[in-house]
């Protein structure tokens, strides 16, 4: 009956507000996932280039560069 439905329903909306709720934390440790990375990546630019500087000038910038791009 009504009670059986509802009842249902009910279930059915908490099980939705539970999977928002996984989502926005997921979205959340994604955020600094990426914000880590970047920085990583800008790390690397700033460290290697002042190891790759030793071999062909070309060849240094393009690693600078990408890892920048990357970031």
């Amino acid at each position: 009956g009504a009670t059986h439905e509802w009842a249902k329903a009910y279930s059915r909306s908490r099980r939705w507000k539970e999977e928002v709720r996984l989502l926005q934390e997921e979205y959340r440790r994604i955020l600094v996932s990426f914000e880590y990375e970047a920085e990583r990546w800008e790390a690397r630019a700033g460290r290697d280039a002042v190891r790759v500087v030793e071999v062909e000038e070309g060849f240094a910038q393009g690693a600078i560069t990408y890892a920048l791009r990357q970031a």
